[in-house]
């Protein structure tokens, strides 16, 4: 082995030395990954229950695709009913509110408020009818936020319905004391795989999914991301440029088209476990979500270009489950589509279909605005429909030919964003 020196100026103008270690002539170089390959093994690596190889998810990354220039015939895609889930009747608000916040939550709130209290060595008591009315005055001050709490019983700014039932003093007390969770049996071995996290704030997060998981859910559903809106430190921070509260805690939730939430996991920095894990984040996240769904009952599911996989689809599919996404061009497996520069040419309102050989796939890549791929497996682009569109150089509205598979995920993809903007109008951010 031989060795070198090298001698270089740093920016501040000192003279560094380098001693460069040779390699022998005789020993060739190790066989580089690709990309993607690194980006994979990367994820894998980065959760502990992950490091072992899996036969069905390693073939489903590998599935080779054969391609038709053909529209994907029609498609049985008859939702089935299931009779599992409870329905979320309208009646009084409270009631619907019971439905998550139900006394065995309640009750365990109250618990765990009294252990953390004489953890402190405070004689503090809170009956599950007081924990109530602090959760209505929380409902309220999002109704009507102001700055600061003591706002809400001062001379000039005093809300009635939030001061007449609770003193300040009382409301800052159990918000002092509030827990969900007994401290002393936190994991704090960052290492261990019993670390959590969201450990305060667990049952919580479960009770609270469990009641979403009674829902009987609808046929129409979207998984998408979301904000739970912090600006303090906390590692699981997250900031997502395009959402109107950027900076937060991520969640990955799936929704019906009416913006009911059916199921959510909080995005803690690492794969989620799912049953079958390809070791790739977003494939996994919709995974996971969709454990939760019926099989063979023929739901329909949309997600944005992040999410989409064709072999995600393909997997879905295998269980009953239809999907339609947007889809990254780097993820379309050498479908041999129109270019880009070839469908600006033909025109606004252009598209290209092509099929799996198997009919249970089509991509279609539409141009509006721009181009855009979409993939579906139960809608390809009949029946085609006409949108208004405005044209900015005749400054007026034309007709634009729209696939049924652009119509169908438009109609059907919002619903989390839906959600989102009603919990809105409850939350207190500060």
């Amino acid at each position: 082995m031989d060795c070198d020196l090298n001698v270089r100026l740093s920016r501040s103008g000192r003279i560094i030395q380098e001693l460069i270690v040779l390699p022998d002539a005789d020993i060739s170089e190790p066989e580089t990954d690709s990309d993607d390959d690194q980006r994979s093994s990367s994820v894998v690596e980065s959760s502990a229950e992950l490091t072992s190889e899996d036969e069905e998810s390693e073939t489903y990354r590998k599935t080779e695709f054969r391609w038709k220039k053909r529209r994907m015939p029609p498609i049985d895609a008859t939702f089935k009913e299931t009779a599992s889930g409870s329905s979320c009747v309208l009646g009084e608000p409270v009631e619907y509110f019971k439905q998550y916040f139900h006394p065995t939550l309640l009750n365990h709130i109250v618990e765990q408020s009294h252990v953390y209290a004489a953890q402190c060595n405070s004689n503090f008591q809170i009956t599950v009818s007081e924990l109530e009315t602090f959760l209505g005055t929380l409902l309220k001050m999002g109704l009507a936020p102001k700055p600061r709490y003591s706002m809400y019983w001062s001379t000039e700014l005093r809300c009635d319905a939030i001061a007449d039932a609770m003193s300040r003093n009382r409301f800052r007390e159990v918000l002092r004391y509030l827990h969900f969770n007994d401290n002393s049996e936190a994991v704090l071995d960052r290492e261990s795989p019993r670390y959590d996290r969201l450990f305060k704030i667990r049952p919580l997060i479960e009770s609270i999914r469990q009641s979403c998981l009674r829902l009987a859910q609808e046929e129409y559903q979207s998984i998408d991301e979301e904000i739970i809106p912090y600006k303090g430190r906390n590692k699981l921070k997250q900031y997502i440029p395009k959402k109107p509260k950027k900076w937060g805690f991520k969640v990955n939730a799936r929704t019906g088209v009416s913006g009911l939430l059916y199921d959510f996991c909080f995005y803690e920095g690492k794969v989620p476990r799912a049953k079958k894990p390809s070791g790739c984040l977003s494939f996994d996240v919709v995974m996971k979500l969709c454990e939760t769904v019926p099989k063979h009952r023929n739901f329909k599911i949309f997600f944005d270009n992040y999410f989409t996989h064709l072999d995600l689809q393909l997997r879905l599919l295998k269980i009953g489950i239809h999907t339609i996404g947007t889809i990254r061009q780097s993820r379309l497996k050498n479908a041999p589509l129109k270019t880009e520069k070839e469908l600006k040419k033909a025109g606004r309102g252009a598209f290209h279909v092509c099929t799996t050989a198997e009919n249970n796939l089509c991509i279609v890549r539409w141009h509006d605005n721009a181009v855009v791929d979409l993939s579906s497996t139960y809608v390809c682009t009949q029946p085609v429909c006409k949108v208004k569109r405005w044209n900015k150089k005749d400054k007026t509205l034309i007709d634009v030919s729209c696939p049924a598979i652009v119509k169908e995920y438009n109609k059907y993809m919002g619903g989390v964003d839906l959600a989102g903007m009603l919990r809105a109008l409850y939350r207190r951010d500060q």
